[in-house]
């Protein structure tokens, strides 16, 4: 009798586009066994997923490398809706049709949960999640005359899906006012009225690269700052803050710059930042698993806000959409 084969995407060397091959099924684990068989059903195509398919991201290392970073599925055989994350299997990946992942890194879809909405905005929601989950100090945020939080929060990067995500998260830990920054007017006017900002921020920068953004719209300091950009706007921010409270800056992504050429050390000494980065490293996997059934229960309870621009495709095309994507900054989640 011939083995089973499936569609797996595979990146054979670094920074080329992923594959789709036929690879033999893996065998099913047993009961006893700390690995569980899901078959995927659907699997987003995250920022994260192209930079470990480069080679360049410190998460991946290893080639043949599936990319994929999670996705949800049904476990095999008993056919339970769940949540996988893939992150710590030697070679990726979420972008096969079965796949073996330790029984820790799955967690149940609560009933009524969009298998392409969980599947594409975990990871976004994760982001913002983790940062305020972990990477902050909730004790320190100030609270109203009742007690309760009360705190502001300043989304650096706010129109890519992890920023516009990071808006309901920051609701359920209890922000009063959420700032939008980006660069696109048009989006950063859609999002306060989808999504409820408070106040919007409009980025720009002279010919030469400079940072110009007008911060004196600010209405006032933030108290926690999610920076998914990194940069010269970081700097400008920076510099732009006033000396009146304490501010925890949390850095999440560097969709703008990888680094920093100046960070003048009087930042430092004439501000009360609180400084840190959050991602795998900075926060445990054991923390990660921790929170992901509540970033879960988020999104299929509607706490997180549903995102309508995912573009679904198979995972045979994936050259193809890979980069039609790559190149029209669609949002996709794969489906087998």
């Amino acid at each position: 009798m011939s083995q089973e084969t499936i569609t797996q995407a595979t990146v054979s060397t670094w920074g080329t586009t992923p594959t789709a091959t036929r690879v033999p099924r893996p065998a099913v684990p047993d009961s006893s066994s700390p690995l569980v068989q899901v078959r995927l059903l659907a699997s987003g195509l995250h920022t994260l997923v192209r930079l470990r398919a480069t080679g360049t991201h410190y998460s991946a290392s290893a080639l043949p490398h599936i990319p994929g970073t999670d996705g949800v599925g049904v476990t095999v055989p008993d056919n339970q809706l769940v949540y996988f994350s893939a992150m710590m299997l030697p070679n990726g990946g979420s972008f096969v049709e079965y796949v073996n992942v330790p029984r820790a890194a799955i967690t149940a879809i609560p009933d009524g949960g969009n298998p392409v909405q969980v599947a594409g905005l975990v990871n976004p929601a994760a982001a913002s999640w983790m940062a305020l989950a972990t990477r902050v100090d909730l004790s320190a945020l100030p609270v109203d005359e009742t007690g309760k939080k009360s705190f502001s929060v300043l989304i650096l990067g706010v129109t890519a899906l992890s920023g516009t995500v990071a808006i309901s998260v920051s609701r359920l830990f209890g922000a009063t006012t959420i700032v939008g920054v980006g660069r696109s007017p048009s989006k950063l006017a859609a999002l306060s009225s989808e999504y409820g900002l408070d106040e919007t921020i409009q980025l720009s920068t002279s010919p030469s690269g400079e940072d110009t953004t007008n911060w004196t719209t600010l209405a006032q300091e933030p108290d926690i700052i999610l920076d998914f950009l990194y940069g010269p706007a970081t700097i400008s921010l920076f510099k732009a803050l006033k000396p009146n409270k304490r501010i925890q800056y949390v850095q999440l992504g560097s969709s703008a710059s990888p680094t920093i050429q100046s960070f003048p050390a009087d930042l430092f000494r004439s501000k009360d930042l609180t400084v840190r980065g959050s991602g795998p490293g900075a926060w445990s996997m054991t923390q990660y698993a921790e929170e992901a059934p509540k970033i879960v229960a988020a999104i299929a309870g509607g706490g997180v806000k549903e995102f309508g621009g995912f573009r679904e495709a198979k995972l045979k095309d994936i050259e193809k959409v890979w980069e039609e994507s790559g190149k029209g900054g669609e949002r996709v989640v794969f489906i087998p």
